[in-house]
């Protein structure tokens, strides 16, 4: 089959193919390709991201498989839509979440058996769980972009052009 796409396996997802004796170093791949879990993984980090959506109101974890030469192998998504699902499942260990935007936090009253490291919060939650603000200090040096700002201005960019024209304005 690999011959009537001339080796190529660019973009192709083979994670759940069972081929445990194929060699790929003949075949053509990419960064996109996702190759059979088995195939000369012994490197494998597993990575996870915690978050909320606030675009589907939803909580969600990415489980990313990463190999040594840091391409992603495999990524499962899991999404709840329950804060008491998503702390479960995690095991109360939310360090290292992007809460930011989960507005319900503040309407919890029994936090103290979930753990909270590092993990993004707003600062009236900070003093509820008497974190320190310090604790929480980004080093700006490293920051290279704003991917939450870049993802807000590209939400209202299309919205404040409907209204500039609204008003016959033709200032942007």
């Amino acid at each position: 089959m690999a011959e009537d796409i001339h080796n190529d396996l660019s973009n192709c997802n083979l994670s759940k193919a069972l081929l445990p004796d194929a060699d790929f170093s003949i075949y053509k791949t990419n960064d996109k390709t996702k190759l059979p879990i088995s195939y000369g993984q012994t490197d494998l980090k597993s990575c996870l991201t915690k978050r909320y959506d606030r675009n589907s109101g939803c909580f969600v974890i990415d489980q990313t498989w990463i190999n040594g030469d840091g391409r992603s192998i495999k990524k499962h998504t899991h999404k709840f839509s329950f804060f008491a699902d998503f702390v479960f499942f995690l095991e109360n260990d939310l360090s290292g979440a992007d809460l930011l935007f989960c507005d319900g936090l503040k309407n919890l009253h029994n936090l103290s058996d979930i753990n909270f490291t590092n993990a993004d919060l707003r600062s009236e939650m900070l003093d509820k769980l008497g974190i320190s603000y310090s604790l929480c200090a980004v080093d700006i040096a490293k920051i290279k972009e704003f991917p939450v700002t870049v993802e807000n201005e590209t939400e209202t960019v299309h919205e404040l052009l409907k209204q500039s024209m609204y008003q016959g304005r033709r200032d942007f």
